[in-house]
C-alpha cells in the first residue's frame, strides 16, 4: 500500500528462474497498469513465456535495474 498515488503496471515485474535468468513479461498477452490511490490495492495480470528447461523461482517488483520487492513462485 502507498501513502500517495503512484503508477502500478505489469511492465513493473519479472520472472526470475531457478538459474538466476530474468525473464521479461510476454507483452503479447493481456496486460494491467494504473494509478494506485494510497491505502488502496490493484490486480491483474501478468504473463510470461518460459521455455521447457527453464523453472520459475520469483516473481520480481522492480523500478529500472532496481529490485524492490520479490516472491516465492510454488509451481
Amino acid at each position: 500500500m502507498a501513502s500517495t498515488m503512484n503508477g502500478l503496471g505489469s511492465s513493473d515485474f519479472a520472472l526470475k528462474t531457478t538459474e538466476d535468468e530474468i525473464v521479461e513479461l510476454d507483452y503479447t498477452m493481456a496486460m494491467f497498469g494504473d494509478e494506485i490511490e494510497p491505502n488502496e490495492t490493484l490486480e491483474g495480470t501478468v504473463t510470461f513465456a518460459l521455455s521447457e528447461e527453464q523453472v520459475p523461482a520469483k516473481l520480481v517488483y522492480r523500478i529500472g535495474d532496481n529490485e524492490l520487492a520479490e516472491w516465492e513462485v510454488n509451481t
